[in-house]
């Protein structure tokens, strides 16, 4: 059985011995350290699952820093705060900073003892969601073939080989977390920490320039225009005047207009998006729908378990036909539902009738109306079905003029003259 290793961190060595003769009962592997320094040693060469660090440790307020570095070093590792009797309110503000709790001197044994197991408890469940998390590395990917995806493939590759502070812009559900991931994975900094921290992680905002002082890694300032005024100064300063910095920043954003005072400083702006990204909404690279529908379907198989199936050929056209207006997430959500429901069906294929009621009847809703066409003259109804047939074509084929002659074996010039008289717009790729 693999022994949890706790470190005790006291200058006052009778009470860090008290505390482990308390916690030997329970076979635990048990270090102990007197200053911060060798604590910091103790760290560098031991997996810590928890640490009882004292607040005061020479009179200084080492405690404190020492939980920073735990904390910064491996969030999963787990912090009780030991505090005198005028410290309650510094160990307090330390559970915004991540410790688990505190407890104070003198501290009863059989407290100190379930505070403790507690911990540990805790710390196991988070190791067990992290490694579902961690399960999702493999599919931290770019998927797709379309041009525009091969060309974010290729920014957030050459952003992956330098510290230059990145800006993804892009609507909802696009995607833009993945490619802020995508980008951490590749670069040097793949093997320590990626914070995501967005308008709801307040206690960080507020402190933000003492968050990124003991800070390694990549942080992801997620929807960064939702962001408080005071907080667009704090980082700005903090920017300007730091320029030695272990860690490199991604913002995000789905504001179209970043370049309006009004919703954001555009002193930080020019700051943060040395490399811009643009990450294109799902309907301008419906191309890559097989490509996602294959992905999604292997992410779903091995993190729910689910049965494989594949999708028929009739429901990725169908799929591509649909208004995804959450973009890649809700295309994400809408292979996750069909897959858990037909999960127990006897089918290793999704056909067209086995989507979900609400694109079938959105897709219904917006499909050609044979109705209407048969009403029409026949030079009407010729126009309506080439504008129909055509605009699905160029879509499928990310609004290229080349591919889309290939695709229905048609001359490039002379289609282009057809998109043209039809007002369908398109790319002279």
């Amino acid at each position: 059985m693999i022994k949890n290793q706790i470190l005790i961190v006291d200058d006052e060595n009778d009470i860090a011995l008290l505390i482990k003769d308390i916690l030997s009962d329970d076979d635990h592997e048990i270090f102990v350290a007197n200053e911060k320094e060798s604590a910091l040693e103790i760290l560098s060469t031991q997996n810590i699952d928890l640490a009882l660090l004292d607040i005061w440790l020479e009179n200084q307020n080492d405690g404190v820093e020492l939980l920073k570095i735990i904390k910064n070093k491996n969030s999963l590792t787990q912090v009780i705060m030991i505090s005198g009797h005028g410290n309650i309110q510094i160990a307090t503000d330390t559970l915004k900073l991540g410790a688990y709790d505190y407890i104070e001197k003198p501290f009863d044994s059989k407290r100190l003892k379930v505070l403790v197991r507690n911990a540990l408890e805790s710390q196991k469940l988070k190791k067990i969601i992290e490694s579902k998390d961690s399960l999702s590395e493999k599919f931290i990917e770019i998927v797709g073939t379309s041009r525009i995806m091969q060309n974010v493939r290729n920014l957030s590759n050459e952003a992956s080989k330098n510290e230059s502070r990145v800006f993804l812009y892009g609507g909802m559900g696009v995607g833009k977390k993945l490619v802020s991931r995508y980008i951490h994975k590749n670069s040097i900094h793949a093997n320590e920490n990626f914070t995501l921290i967005n308008a709801s992680n307040t206690s960080i905002i507020h402190n933000i320039s003492e968050f990124l002082e003991s800070y390694y890694g990549t942080i992801f300032f997620d929807e960064i225009t939702n962001f408080p005024i005071y907080f667009q100064k704090s980082l700005l300063s903090f920017i300007n005047n730091n320029h030695k910095n272990k860690f490199r920043i991604i913002s995000s954003s789905s504001q179209k207009n970043l370049k309006d005072e009004s919703l954001f400083d555009q002193e930080l702006l020019s700051r943060l998006a040395i490399t811009n990204i643009n990450i294109p909404p799902l309907s301008e690279r419906i191309s890559d729908m097989s490509d996602l529908c294959e992905y999604f379907v292997n992410y779903f198989v091995e993190f729910s378990q689910v049965k494989r199936k594949t999708f028929s050929e009739d429901a990725i056209n169908k799929l591509q036909t649909y208004e995804w207006s959450g973009n890649v997430e809700q295309l994400k959500k809408t292979i996750e539902w069909i897959l858990l429901y037909y999960n127990y069906e006897n089918c290793d294929e999704i056909d067209a009738r086995m989507l979900s009621p609400e694109i079938l009847n959105k897709i219904n809703k917006n499909a050609f109306n044979i109705e209407k066409i048969l009403s029409m003259n026949l030079k009407d109804a010729r126009e309506e079905f080439e504008k129909y047939y055509l605009s699905m074509q160029i879509k499928k084929n990310n609004y290229s003029v080349t591919r889309t002659a290939e695709t229905i074996d048609m001359d490039r010039s002379a289609l282009h003259r057809k998109l043209k008289n039809l007002n369908l717009e398109c790319e002279l790729l």
